[in-house]
């Protein structure tokens, strides 16, 4: 195996796995997810009684009169069990090959505490060597503070990669705790100016990232910005890379 001082930090939902809740989708609201994400849902039971409240408040009370609670809990947490196992295969052919060549891996997720329940049985566990999920340690995206305790956790590394699809602030977070930041498409592409202003790279298959995390630059110039939306830097640097070397890829 190689060796890296490298940690990657990914994020879990639309950049590892499709959520999939099913006929709940409809009736979850930012503020629910944030409610399970901070830790005070911490069973599928309390995550369908916020569910049925909102929805009550917007006056929607016959979905909630034809489903039980417990009905609704079990099917929310088989759900969420299945989506955390359904991997693709090219997601894991990734992970591998970061591992392979001695990256350490560590999962930041906003993730309410029964939407990972079943993570130690996903194929994902055994690729990463710590996890930091919202709902354990109280702070959500694009809290710096959720991005530093992953850094800790990982020994303070000097450098930090981060990839996720770009929800929630997620890699406004990552900067400004001063990671690189991956913008992954494979699975979601939010096509937002915001995200993309925030994006070190874009990445649109799984298979390129490791050419990313090899030709990164952790250097005191900044990373060169995307001169527009969904730009992939890859090509450019693919390109460089026949007639020199790219060990500075992406500085001015």
């Amino acid at each position: 195996m190689m060796t890296s001082n490298k940690v990657v930090f990914f994020d879990v939902f639309d950049t590892l796995v499709t959520p999939n809740r099913g006929y709940l989708e409809p009736h979850f609201t930012r503020e629910i997810d944030r409610m399970g994400d901070i830790g005070q849902l911490r069973t599928a039971e309390q995550t369908i009684a916020a569910i049925a409240d909102v929805a009550i408040q917007n006056g929607n009370v016959q979905f909630f009169a034809e489903h039980s609670p417990q009905e609704m809990a079990r099917y929310y947490e088989t759900c969420m069990s299945k989506s955390i196992k359904n991997v693709d295969t090219s997601v894991l052919q990734m992970l591998s090959t970061l591992k392979a060549n001695g990256c350490r891996l560590c999962a930041v997720s906003d993730a309410a505490c029964v939407d990972v329940a079943d993570w130690q049985n996903s194929p994902l566990a055994a690729y990463f060597d710590d996890t930091v999920f919202s709902c354990d340690v109280g702070h959500i995206k694009p809290d710096v503070e959720l991005f530093e305790i992953a850094k800790r956790r990982m020994g303070n590394p000097q450098q930090c990669i981060f990839v996720g699809d770009g929800g929630h602030d997620e890699l406004q977070g990552a900067r400004m705790s001063g990671m690189r930041t991956v913008k992954a498409e494979w699975l979601k592409c939010r096509d937002d100016e915001t995200i993309y202003a925030n994006a070190d790279y874009v990445v649109k298959t799984p298979d390129r990232l490791q050419f990313v995390v090899n030709n990164v630059s952790f250097g005191k110039k900044s990373v060169r910005r995307l001169p527009s939306m969904g730009e992939d830097l890859l090509q450019q640097a693919e390109s460089q890379q026949q007639n020199e070397s790219v060990g500075d890829f992406g500085s001015d």
